[in-house]
């Protein structure tokens, strides 16, 4: 079976060979929306099981693929949230002292998984010693 994204679908292609034509022909034997985590099950009734068992495997690698991504776009990205942060803050906006309480445990747990990985807390710069 090919799997095909097109557009904003999802087409599943059954090929088959034809004796007689002495080639194979496809046939879109279900589709779903692009943004689908599973065929409905009237969709999947169409399939055979072996089918079934590859759609199940791609949307499987698809949910991996997207969890890859957001993790990687929220490191990538971090930053950034972090100088939005420091705005607010700067800007006398109120956080619920709950939420302070996590940033504040996220943040030291952040340091230790840094530190943990090998990227060490940077020291002073030069400009620091300088004035020291």
């Amino acid at each position: 079976m090919q799997i095909r994204e097109q557009g904003r679908k999802i087409q599943f292609i059954r090929s088959e060979y034809q004796s007689d034509l002495k080639r194979s022909t496809s046939k879109v034997v279900a589709s779903c929306s692009r943004f689908a985590t599973s065929l409905l099950p009237e969709e999947a009734d169409k399939l055979t099981p072996a089918e079934r068992e590859q759609v199940t495997a791609y949307f499987e690698k698809k949910r991996q693929d997207s969890a890859d991504w957001r993790r990687n776009y929220s490191v990538q990205s971090l930053q950034e949230a972090l100088q939005q942060t420091i705005a607010h803050l700067q800007a006398e906006q109120p956080l619920e002292p709950s939420y302070a309480n996590q940033l504040w445990q996220s943040m030291a747990q952040l340091q230790k998984t840094l530190k943990k990985m090998g990227y060490p807390k940077p020291g002073k710069t030069a400009k620091n010693s300088e004035s020291s």
